[in-house]
């Protein structure tokens, strides 16, 4: 139904003798299904060759979170099922910058992402 649609929800249940049980009608207002809330980081916006980066992430949905995934650039480099995510890059060989991303879905399918700062990567002195 809509969003902003008045359901009236009735329940009943027979038992084994034959008599029927009957809720009270409760009425219900349908919402918009919200996105997950995202935090995430890493452990530091530059690193160093020889180097790894951490990323944490956590998710939380009141209707429950099914996946948190971790990107880096363009690649998904972790899936976990679950409000919680970690990932530790391989030891870090060339210079440049990495950006990371962070998708969660609930489990009614609505999806958020956030996208973090990009990581500094410098050549080892």
């Amino acid at each position: 139904v809509p969003v902003s649609s008045t359901l009236a929800i009735t329940a009943w249940a027979d038992d084994t003798s034959g008599q029927r049980w009957i809720t009270p009608t409760s009425t219900y207002k349908t919402v918009q299904n919200d996105r997950p809330m995202i935090t995430g980081g890493v452990n530091a916006y530059t690193a160093f060759t020889g180097e790894q980066i951490n990323i944490n992430a956590q998710a939380s949905d009141g209707d429950g979170v099914a996946f948190v995934e971790i990107w880096q650039d363009s690649t998904r480099v972790a899936r976990c099922e679950g409000p919680t995510c970690s990932y530790h890059t391989p030891v870090l060989t060339q210079s440049g910058s990495t950006s990371f991303r962070v998708i969660a879905q609930d489990l009614r399918g609505a999806k958020s992402e956030l996208l973090l700062d990009s990581v500094l990567i410098l050549p080892k002195i």
